[in-house]
Protein backbone atom coordinates (compact mmCIF):
# COMPACT_ATOMS: atom_id res chain seq x y z
CA UNK A 1 0.00 0.00 0.00
CA UNK A 2 1.53 3.30 -0.80
CA UNK A 3 1.27 6.85 1.04
CA UNK A 4 -0.94 7.98 -1.14
CA UNK A 5 -3.41 4.73 -0.31
CA UNK A 6 -2.95 5.09 3.26
CA UNK A 7 -3.81 8.94 3.16
CA UNK A 8 -7.35 8.18 1.40
CA UNK A 9 -7.93 5.23 3.07
CA UNK A 10 -7.49 7.43 6.23
CA UNK A 11 -10.06 10.23 4.82
CA UNK A 12 -12.62 8.02 4.02
CA UNK A 13 -12.18 5.90 7.34
CA UNK A 14 -13.53 9.63 8.73
CA UNK A 15 -15.72 10.39 6.39
CA UNK A 16 -14.00 13.07 4.69
CA UNK A 17 -14.17 14.93 1.69
CA UNK A 18 -10.41 15.90 -0.40
CA UNK A 19 -11.92 19.66 0.05
CA UNK A 20 -12.67 18.44 3.87
CA UNK A 21 -9.47 17.29 4.45
CA UNK A 22 -7.38 20.42 2.54
CA UNK A 23 -9.03 23.11 4.67
CA UNK A 24 -8.33 20.90 7.67
CA UNK A 25 -4.07 20.84 5.94
CA UNK A 26 -4.33 23.91 5.03
CA UNK A 27 -3.91 23.00 1.86
CA UNK A 28 -5.96 23.10 -2.24
CA UNK A 29 -7.71 19.91 -2.42
CA UNK A 30 -6.45 19.01 -6.02
CA UNK A 31 -3.07 18.79 -3.87
CA UNK A 32 -5.01 16.08 -1.35
CA UNK A 33 -5.71 14.25 -4.84
CA UNK A 34 -1.97 14.61 -5.73
CA UNK A 35 -1.32 12.92 -2.70
CA UNK A 36 -3.44 10.21 -2.85
CA UNK A 37 -2.60 9.36 -6.66
CA UNK A 38 0.70 9.80 -5.70
CA UNK A 39 1.39 12.62 -8.16
CA UNK A 40 3.35 14.88 -4.94
CA UNK A 41 4.60 13.60 -1.55
CA UNK A 42 3.13 15.56 1.43
CA UNK A 43 6.08 17.60 2.59
CA UNK A 44 7.23 17.02 6.20
CA UNK A 45 4.76 20.13 7.64
CA UNK A 46 1.86 18.14 6.11
CA UNK A 47 2.62 15.23 7.14
CA UNK A 48 2.97 16.26 10.53
CA UNK A 49 -0.49 18.09 9.97
CA UNK A 50 -1.77 15.34 8.73
CA UNK A 51 -1.36 13.30 11.87
CA UNK A 52 -2.74 15.68 14.04
CA UNK A 53 -6.14 15.66 11.90
CA UNK A 54 -6.08 11.73 11.77
CA UNK A 55 -5.01 11.06 15.25
CA UNK A 56 -2.27 8.56 13.94
CA UNK A 57 1.30 7.90 14.78
CA UNK A 58 3.56 9.98 12.55
CA UNK A 59 5.05 6.75 10.86
CA UNK A 60 1.47 5.82 9.90
CA UNK A 61 0.96 7.62 6.51
CA UNK A 62 4.34 6.78 5.49
CA UNK A 63 4.85 2.99 6.66
CA UNK A 64 2.53 -0.05 6.47
CA UNK A 65 1.06 -1.14 9.88
CA UNK A 66 3.18 -2.75 11.96
CA UNK A 67 2.25 -6.38 12.74
CA UNK A 68 1.42 -8.30 16.05
CA UNK A 69 4.44 -10.21 15.65
CA UNK A 70 6.26 -7.13 16.22
CA UNK A 71 5.03 -6.36 19.19
CA UNK A 72 6.03 -9.92 20.44
CA UNK A 73 9.65 -9.40 19.45
CA UNK A 74 12.21 -8.53 22.51
CA UNK A 75 12.46 -5.25 21.16
CA UNK A 76 8.98 -4.32 20.78
CA UNK A 77 8.03 -6.13 24.61
CA UNK A 78 11.10 -3.52 25.43
CA UNK A 79 9.23 -0.46 23.91
CA UNK A 80 6.02 -1.58 25.23
CA UNK A 81 7.90 -1.47 29.17
CA UNK A 82 9.31 2.23 27.96
CA UNK A 83 5.95 3.29 27.10
CA UNK A 84 4.13 2.26 30.04
CA UNK A 85 7.22 4.22 32.23
CA UNK A 86 6.51 7.31 30.08
CA UNK A 87 2.66 6.86 30.98
CA UNK A 88 3.74 7.60 34.55
CA UNK A 89 5.50 10.77 33.63
CA UNK A 90 4.04 14.63 34.18
CA UNK A 91 1.96 16.10 31.02
CA UNK A 92 4.85 18.39 30.20
CA UNK A 93 7.50 15.28 29.99
CA UNK A 94 5.15 13.78 28.05
CA UNK A 95 4.98 16.48 25.92
CA UNK A 96 8.83 16.59 25.38
CA UNK A 97 9.14 13.23 24.50
CA UNK A 98 6.18 13.24 22.05
CA UNK A 99 8.12 15.52 20.10
CA UNK A 100 11.44 14.05 20.19
CA UNK A 101 9.80 10.60 18.94
CA UNK A 102 7.69 12.61 16.20
CA UNK A 103 11.11 14.13 15.04
CA UNK A 104 13.15 10.93 15.27
CA UNK A 105 9.66 8.91 13.23
CA UNK A 106 9.85 11.63 10.35
CA UNK A 107 13.37 11.45 10.10
CA UNK A 108 13.43 8.01 9.80
CA UNK A 109 10.29 7.94 7.21
CA UNK A 110 11.82 10.58 5.37
CA UNK A 111 15.21 8.13 5.04
CA UNK A 112 12.86 5.16 4.26
CA UNK A 113 11.22 7.28 1.50
CA UNK A 114 14.24 8.89 0.30
CA UNK A 115 15.79 4.90 -0.07
CA UNK A 116 12.34 3.95 -1.95
CA UNK A 117 12.63 6.86 -4.55
CA UNK A 118 16.55 6.01 -5.11
CA UNK A 119 15.63 2.72 -5.68
CA UNK A 120 12.63 3.84 -8.06
CA UNK A 121 14.59 5.91 -10.08
CA UNK A 122 17.51 2.69 -10.65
Amino acid sequence: MTIGDRIKRLRQERGCSQAQLAGKLNTHPKQVSKYERGINPPSREVLVRMTKVFNVSADYPIFEERSDKDQNSIAGRELVQKLSEIDKLSEQDKAIVKGGLDTFIIKSGFQRLATATEKMGS
